[in-house]
């Protein structure tokens, strides 16, 4: 039951899922190499910050990310995701 309180509470399209797959292996603590780019989207700190977001991205719940993940996937498309987004 732990794990499961965890979960995201967003119900995600399922293109969506596939750029959380692809970007960080759905890893909501992801860091890229550089770092870049944080959490399960691969959220850069500004873009972020432009969703409303505060702090590190990937220390943000898995839900908060997937809600803003959304918000910006209804406002941008894929286009936030050059190469995932093309999957």
């Amino acid at each position: 039951p732990k794990a499961k309180a965890r979960a995201s509470q967003v119900k995600l399209p399922k293109k969506l899922k596939r750029i959380a797959e692809c970007e960080s292996g759905s890893d909501p603590k992801a860091v890229s190499s550089n770092g870049l780019y944080r959490g399960k989207f691969q959220f850069h700190r500004q873009t972020w910050r432009s969703l409303g977001g505060k702090g590190d991205p990937a220390r943000a719940s898995e839900t908060e990310q997937d809600k803003r993940a959304l918000r910006l996937y209804r406002a941008e498309g894929t286009g936030p995701w050059p190469v995932c987004g093309q999957s």
